[in-house]
């Protein structure tokens, strides 16, 4: 996986290109910046390369996907959130969106739903699969807090109740996002990475170094990881939207 010639030259001068979707393990996978025009196409093209990437499971049991980023500010719930939609939208499939962060969750806010008890009350036997676990409506989509705990570590990531937890999700979810906390705030982030088929790294574009990019990797890798690519984020546009559309 490495980092494109814009994380690792920084600003220019230059109109950026359309960000290119191309296949193959660490290719950069989206670089649309937030809320810029085209971000919710960008996403399903990114939900399709992750989708040929990890070939459906033998059994229908769910995939599980990993977004993460180095610092605070990358953007990585704006993505996880928007991938967790075009996943339902392209298929209609059950969608489970996981919080891990627990000293900025996001999901509970975004969608005004109050999340009782976590998946570590469930892994710990406290509480059930079905109390942890908030459907959105009738979007198909549900969302789940990883901790409720600021104070207080989670399962380490070897314990079988936490394997236990996954397979049992993979059985009743077609597709498992998790939102994981930035590194610099917290090791939290990588704890569920081997339980991941992939993760994918937020850079937020022209801010984090190739260094910085290459460490993150190295870090999901240690923690039992595997890194698909990066997803370039809040590209710069030096260009009026509307031209930038006409130009892309």
């Amino acid at each position: 996986m490495k980092p494109t010639d814009e994380a690792r030259d920084g600003a220019r001068s230059d109109p950026p290109s359309r960000p290119a979707v191309e296949p193959g393990p660490g290719a950069p996978l989206a670089a649309e910046p937030q809320a810029a025009p085209g971000f919710a196409e960008q996403m399903v093209r990114l939900y399709a390369q992750v989708s040929h990437q990890l070939p459906a499971r033998d059994g229908g049991a769910g995939r599980v996907v990993q977004f993460i980023g180095a610092s605070a500010g990358s953007g990585t719930s704006t993505v996880a959130q928007a991938y967790a939609e075009a996943a339902r939208d392209a298929t209609g499939a059950r969608v489970l969106l996981i919080d891990a962060d627990r000293r900025a969750p996001s999901a509970s806010r975004r969608w005004a739903h109050h999340i009782p008890v976590s998946l570590e009350d469930v892994a710990l036997g406290s509480a059930t699969l079905a109390d942890g676990i908030i459907a959105v409506g009738n979007t198909g989509l549900s969302i789940a807090s990883l901790s409720l705990r600021p104070g207080t570590p989670v399962p380490p990531a070897h314990s079988p109740a936490f394997a236990r937890l996954f397979e049992d999700l993979k059985g009743r979810f077609d597709h498992i996002v998790i939102d994981a906390p930035p590194m610099a705030d917290t090791a939290d982030g990588t704890l569920v990475s081997r339980y991941a088929d992939g993760v994918i790294l937020v850079v937020e574009a022209e801010v984090l170094s190739r260094r910085a990019a290459l460490k993150l990797k190295t870090l999901v890798q240690r923690a039992g990881g595997t890194p698909l690519g990066v997803v370039f984020n809040k590209r710069r546009q030096w260009l009026p939207a509307w031209l930038y559309r006409r130009l892309a």
